[in-house]
């Protein structure tokens, strides 16, 4: 009976520690791509004046943007969680807005 009982709490283990290891690496790796198009969700690294930098969720590199005018008195501060809206292309990002 015993026996049963350890292999049974080991089944049972084994599958909480898969569902946990799964979670937490597939979350960070969609996070921009499941927040949509023209979004990068990550946290910021530095602000300075109208540009911040974030360390990207999902490819974990640095990302810079410049403020929209709309955001000049609302910009995130270092070590914040930020959702953004951007537009641009790959040389410039405007960030439109940061939740």
């Amino acid at each position: 009976m015993k026996n049963s009982m350890n292999k049974g709490m080991q089944i049972k283990l084994s599958m909480a520690a898969m569902l946990i290891g799964g979670l937490a690496l597939s979350t960070p790796a969609m996070a921009c791509d499941a927040a949509g198009p023209n979004t990068h969700v990550g946290q910021v690294l530095s602000v300075d004046g109208n540009h911040f930098t974030i360390r990207d969720a999902q490819t974990g590199g640095p990302i810079s943007f410049t403020a929209d005018e709309k955001m000049q008195g609302s910009m995130p501060a270092p070590g914040d969680a930020v959702t953004i809206k951007y537009s641009g292309h790959e040389k410039e990002l405007i960030a439109e807005s940061v939740e």
